[in-house]
Parts: C-alpha cells; sequence; structure tokens
C-alpha cells in the first residue's frame, strides 16, 4: 500500500509541473549565437580578495628574496586553504605588500594586468621574471530550490550559471527556471538580475 500511494504522490508532481516550467532553453533551435568576449575576460581584483603569486626565472635563487615561501616550490600540488594563509590579500586601499616591492595597488585590475607590473618592477632585480597571478577565494553561494544548497568555491576566474547550478545539485522539480535572481557585488555596487533559463537569450 505504501509504494502506491508513493507513487500516485509522485505523479501528482510531475503533473503540477509542466514540460515548458522545467526544460532549459527552449528555443536554442532559433537562436543564432555570437562570440561572447566576456567567458575569456579575466576578472577585476577587489578589496578583500587572496592573490596566489607566484614567480620564475632562469635562475631560481634569484627569486627567493621576493616570495614569502622561501625554499619552497609554488608549483607543488598544495592545498587552496593553505595557499589561502599564504597569499596575498588585497588591503582596504586595493593594495598587498609584495616582498621587497612594497605595497602595489591591484584593485580594479585583472590579474593578467597585476602579472606584466610585477614583471615589469621584477625585471630591475631578475633576469626574465615570469609571474603567475591567479585569485584563489573566488566562491558564490546558491540558495533555495536546489539539491545541494551553499557555498561553493571555485579556482576558475570565470564560472557561467549553468556551472553553478551544476555544482549545487541542478534545481529540484519545483524550483522556478524562470525566475533566478542574481546578486554580484563588483566595484562596490551590487548589481542584481533576474534570469529566465526556459529562454536562450
Amino acid at each position: 500500500m505504501k509504494k502506491i500511494i508513493l507513487l500516485f504522490f509522485s505523479l501528482m508532481l510531475l503533473a503540477c509541473s509542466s514540460r515548458k516550467d522545467i526544460v532549459y532553453y527552449q528555443d536554442i533551435d532559433n537562436m543564432d549565437f555570437s562570440s561572447v568576449e566576456e567567458i575569456n575576460s579575466h576578472p577585476k581584483i577587489q578589496i578583500n580578495d587572496i592573490l596566489n603569486i607566484s614567480t620564475a626565472a632562469l635562475n631560481p635563487e634569484s627569486v627567493i628574496p621576493f616570495s614569502f615561501n622561501t625554499g619552497e616550490n609554488n608549483n607543488q600540488n598544495r592545498q587552496v586553504e593553505l595557499l589561502k594563509l599564504t597569499g596575498y590579500l588585497v588591503n582596504s586601499e586595493g593594495e598587498i605588500n609584495f616582498p621587497q616591492l612594497g605595497k602595489i595597488n591591484v584593485k580594479g585590475k585583472t590579474t593578467q594586468e597585476v602579472q606584466s607590473i610585477l614583471e615589469k618592477k621584477l625585471s630591475v632585480y631578475i633576469k626574465d621574471p615570469t609571474v603567475n597571478v591567479r585569485i584563489i577565494n573566488y566562491k558564490f553561494t546558491i540558495q533555495g530550490e536546489v539539491k545541494q544548497p551553499g557555498t561553493f568555491e571555485v579556482i576558475e576566474e570565470n564560472i557561467t550559471l549553468p556551472q553553478a547550478l551544476g555544482l549545487a545539485g541542478d534545481l529540484t522539480i519545483n524550483g522556478r527556471r524562470d525566475n533566478i535572481l542574481i546578486y554580484r557585488q563588483e566595484g562596490g555596487e551590487r548589481d542584481i538580475k533576474r534570469i529566465d533559463l526556459t529562454q536562450s537569450d
């Protein structure tokens, strides 16, 4: 008897949600897509970001004075939490304190721009330096009708909405795909948008 009741209840739930309510990108076959440059862009660094900065050169010993992790290989497979402890925190002035070079303003710049700035400054002391900069505390929060709501951390510089929902286990059958609310904090301002995932635009 329990199995019959459970099956009946499941059928009722499915009946309440029509196909047009749960299918993503319903008009995708009719869309003429153009390239999206923002996907390949780099995010701008903000206050409280934590940067992982690694330096290299033909002579490895020449970069030791410019590293907090003296004697260690920054390219080893280390946990992100440990990298956060040794990373460069962007202070309230939008600056990081780099060894020997002092305070460097990074707010509003991309990781690629900061790499170029550091390579130029280091080239005064080091021959052919190479710098790699990554934001390592990029996170987002998903609430509502998803299978696994919560806060997620990623190491990618960009993440799409479908990727974010995928990490949360996707929307449940009760989640409204036509009313996704996105909050973003950028440059001290909050940007709020509503997204309809049943449409491809």
